[in-house]
């Protein structure tokens, strides 16, 4: 029984020796070789740079003395780059490479920019999302110059929002003012958010109306395109004279001409018309409208200073009157994400977007948060007002025909103040 043990121990020490000899003479398995460095352009120093030394990082035991280092460094460059560091490799020079990081180290002085921080920084103050941008490209722009300009991560998620579009901020208001989220988990909110935004939008591009381009040239009269003598080419003359008499108003297409004309040459019969605007008159001088009268000014508008009072805080702000803004408060988005952040006030998510159209009948970003706060106008204070968030442009605040209705209150623009019931 000894016996058979011993000769058993003795097997598995063989096997053993067996087994480390071989690991001892196999070397690592071999990586590919980088491209060779020339002028830093393809590849760049910085990508050249990575590959090297995680070549000769990765087979090390391919590598093990500084002889094979430095030759295999050498055969990564060509051109300008073999001729930066062959005055090194010589035999009598002064200052001989010892090792590969000497030369790599010469070569890093040479290819690095000294201003690239600087240059990445202007980069990244200058980026702004464009409506025309994939949100996935732009983020990815981000990410690189946010590293390349030492950004400090913990101020990643505020840049970020700043350097959306218009509407990508509105629509990541309540994530961005989100104290407790992290950077990652805004960049996949806006990215969920670019992408559905971009389905909405292609959308609307395929049910929207197209004009028919066929229609548009019908009426139009082409001479060429209707024989000389034929009776198409008579009737189309024809029609287009009367519609000339209609243009400038022939006096057989309008009786009343010659009395308008008379009226406008006697001053003692045109007096007789002050109760009737002038515009009415089709044959006016342009020199006798006072366009100062006519046009106001933007600084003119009906704008009054008010405070927006919250959590112990106030801030005043230029608040437009707006008898055709139909609603009853709206909110800046900026405004509201300053306010959000500094007076600790949280938005109120909306049950149903509301749709909402500009002054020009188009379509603007649905109102999808509000916002509850106090105001003190001409000395009245208002308590909790529910004030919707879009994007105003040029004004903080406006207040709109439903919140003039509430408060019976009438705009005086003549003197650019509000006419309280009591």
């Amino acid at each position: 029984m000894t016996q058979e043990r011993d000769t058993f121990a003795l097997q598995i020490a063989r096997l053993t020796i067996q087994t480390l000899s071989n690991d001892v003479g196999r070397k690592s398995t071999e990586i590919s070789d980088p491209p060779k460095l020339s002028d830093g352009k393809d590849p760049t120093f910085e990508e050249w740079l990575l590959l090297v030394e995680q070549k000769l990082s990765a087979n090390k035991d391919h590598f093990d003395t500084p002889e094979l280092r430095i030759a295999y460094v050498v055969s990564r460059s060509k051109q300008r780059a073999r001729r930066y560091i062959i005055p090194r490799l010589r035999t009598d020079a002064v200052n001989k490479y010892q090792d590969a990081q000497e030369i790599l180290d010469h070569l890093k002085s040479i290819y690095n920019d000294p201003n690239w921080t600087i240059n990445a920084q202007n980069q990244f103050r200058r980026l702004s999302m464009k409506t025309s941008d994939e949100f996935h490209d732009f983020y990815s722009e981000f990410l690189y110059l946010a590293a390349e300009a030492n950004v400090p991560e913990e101020s990643w998620k505020e840049e970020l929002y700043q350097k959306l579009t218009i509407k990508l901020q509105q629509l990541t208001i309540p994530e961005a003012v989100n104290t407790n989220g992290t950077f990652q988990q805004f960049s996949d909110y806006c990215s969920q958010t670019a992408n559905r935004l971009e389905m909405i939008i292609a959308r609307n591009r395929r049910i929207r109306p197209r004009t028919k381009t066929a229609d548009v040239n019908l009426h139009k009269y082409n001479p060429r395109a209707v024989s000389r003598n034929s009776d198409s080419r008579n009737r189309l003359i024809s029609e287009k004279e009367r519609s000339n008499c209609l243009q400038i108003e022939h006096p057989e297409r309008n009786e009343n001409h010659n009395e308008v004309e008379e009226i406008i040459r006697d001053p003692a019969k045109r007096a007789g018309l002050r109760e009737v605007s002038t515009l009415s008159i089709k044959r006016i001088e342009p020199k006798e409208l006072n366009l100062h009268s006519l046009l106001g000014r933007e600084s003119e508008s009906f704008t009054i200073t008010y405070k927006i009072v919250q959590n112990g805080y106030s801030v005043a702000i230029n608040t437009l009157v707006d008898t055709g803004a139909n609603g009853f408060v709206f909110l800046d988005a900026h405004l509201a994400l300053l306010i959000a952040r500094f007076f600790k006030t949280r938005t109120i998510p909306l049950k149903n977007p509301c749709a909402v159209r500009g002054y020009d009948g188009k379509s603007e970003t649905p109102i999808t948060h509000a916002m509850i706060l106090n105001l003190i106008v001409d000395g009245r204070r208002q308590l909790h007002l529910p004030m919707l968030i879009v994007n105003l442009g040029r004004h903080d605040l406006i207040l709109g025909r439903k919140w003039l209705a509430t408060f019976e209150v009438l705009p005086d623009c003549r003197r650019n103040r509000l006419l309280w019931p009591d």
